[in-house]
């Protein structure tokens, strides 16, 4: 519930603080996945997360879920655009992630090592931060309607900048003669998969939730399938060693 200290934000920083707030609150989880919706009506984004909490407050009779089902309603009666706030919010908290994630194509490195890194990455922002991951997919289907120009610009030159990478490992021989764009999409399915489908994933395994030796194994799946599946050799010099050694 919000502390007795709250009041309606007057300030677009207080504003977004409060949204925060309401995400971190209301189970994080619930109101995560109610702003993959693209309507932006905090009313109708949790509609069904208000009635399944309804029904379930019914059969479990529990106060604490009395309480989250009203301040939920209390929520969507003040805040009427919080949907589309939480939703921008989420959408900003994976980007720095994401560009991060790239990092080891920022500079020289074997093609193992580089491709190994980003993996590892990737399965990181889906273990830490599923729900942003979550959103960030939900945008991507719908066309990324609210991403900003700087952040779409962002990420296309950052993914150019990495096939661009792989490209030039194919050139030098380094590797197998593979589409860099597909191999590309192909990881970015493989690591996100743990964050946007993860119920399904839990649910083959037989698990409540995933846990570290999950995350773990698909790291080493997934980078086994890229290395072999790529040809690498991984006794191979970098192009800056070689270059070094010449």
């Amino acid at each position: 519930m919000p502390s007795k200290n709250w009041r309606y934000p007057v300030t677009e920083k207080e504003r977004a603080g409060v949204i925060r707030e309401v995400v971190a609150r209301v189970a994080g989880e619930k109101i995560a996945l109610a702003a993959q919706s693209p309507d932006h009506s905090l009313d109708n984004v949790i509609n069904d997360v208000l009635y399944h909490e309804k029904q379930r407050a019914k059969i479990e009779k529990s106060d604490e879920v009395k309480k989250e089902v009203r301040f939920l309603t209390e929520t969507a009666r003040k805040f009427p655009d919080a949907g589309g706030e939480a939703r921008k919010s989420m959408l900003e908290s994976i980007i720095e992630p994401l560009l991060e994630a790239s990092a080891p194509f920022n500079q020289p490195g074997k093609p193992a090592d580089v491709l190994r890194a980003y993996i590892r990455s990737k399965i990181r922002i889906s273990r830490e931060l599923p729900f942003a991951s979550k959103v960030f997919a939900s945008e991507i289907m719908h066309g990324a309607p609210h991403l900003s120009a700087d952040q779409t610009a962002q990420l296309n030159a950052q993914a150019k900048h990495n096939i661009s990478c792989i490209q030039g490992w194919i050139d030098q021989g380094l590797m197998a003669k593979v589409d860099p764009h597909h191999l590309l999409f192909s990881i970015w399915a493989a690591t996100q998969t743990y964050a946007d489908f993860d119920w399904q994933i839990s649910t083959v395994t037989g698990k409540a939730s995933l846990d570290e030796a999950d995350y773990e194994a698909a790291a080493q799946t997934i980078i086994r399938l890229v290395i072999k599946g790529c040809e690498i050799d991984e006794t191979q010099p970098s192009p800056s060693e070689q270059v070094t050694n010449a």
